[in-house]
């Protein structure tokens, strides 16, 4: 092989590794575009917004405002495991049974400049001999994060009732299994309706120990329109002093209020 010829042949193999770099950055480069995209669009499927209107909604229907779902619990149904959901209320809304939320963050908020009303249905229960206090309530598990924004929760009235008080009957249920993440509960912008007698706290502490109780709790412009006009002693079932707690006496609260 002549000279001329070997130093063509090395001149092609150097300009194919000076074009070697740019290939490998065109190829990385469509690849962390492709990973993008599936990471978004994998992503996706985690946030949902999803409307519950109980006079017009179908829970057969994708519970867009167009065509609303009918239940909370078909609404809740509709947030992934590990996802985000924000639940628009487009009508009042009872709670008619228990809703279980786990490893999910949930956003109830009114839809509109109506400020929507959320209620709970009693759901009494015996044990043995004895009959207890217990409504369809939220139930927190594993992480589970629940805030409301702009809407009205409605304590069922007690009045009457002669049921044992448990803490079954609070609206809001934490109950942890020990060593997963503790949940979360914030009222934004939310009013509290307190009747004179009212059937239970507003929210439920599992087994009365320390590993189910919420590790925060976040409170922004709450009015209480009810008969009682006070939240202290109505948040916990078992904090019950109504001249209020120290907050920074609960070693397993984290929260703004400075008594509870």
């Amino acid at each position: 092989m002549s000279l001329e010829t070997q130093i063509a042949a090395l001149t092609q193999q150097a300009g194919l590794l000076l074009d070697l770099p740019q290939q490998i950055a065109t190829t990385a480069t469509a690849k962390i575009a492709e990973v993008t995209a599936a990471y978004n669009q994998r992503m996706a499927t985690f946030t949902v917004t999803v409307t519950v209107d109980e006079v017009t909604g179908l829970d057969t229907q994708p519970g867009t405002d167009a065509l609303p779902v009918r239940t909370m619990a078909k609404a809740l149904s509709m947030v992934p495991v590990g996802g985000v959901g924000t639940i628009r209320l487009a009508s009042d809304v009872t709670l008619t049974a228990t809703i279980r939320i786990a490893n999910k963050r949930v956003v109830i908020v009114s839809n509109s400049a109506v400020r929507r009303k959320l209620s709970f249905a009693k759901l009494p229960w015996i044990a043995g001999a004895s009959t207890y206090r217990g409504v369809a309530a939220f139930g927190l598990a594993d992480g589970a994060s629940l805030h409301f924004n702009f809407v009205e929760l409605m304590i069922p009235d007690g009045a009457g009732d002669a049921h044992i008080p448990h803490w079954f009957a609070s609206p809001i249920g934490v109950s942890v299994t020990p060593g997963a993440g503790a949940p979360d509960v914030g009222f934004y912008d939310v009013a509290i309706n307190l009747p004179a007698t009212p059937y239970a706290a507003v929210i439920g502490v599992g087994f009365g120990s320390t590993l189910h109780r919420p590790t925060s709790l976040w409170v922004y412009a709450m009015t209480l329109p009810g008969a009682i006009t006070s939240i202290n002693g109505r948040l916990f079932h078992d904090i019950t002093a109504t001249a209020g707690t120290a907050a920074a006496s609960l070693n397993w609260l984290t929260t703004n209020l400075t008594t509870v």
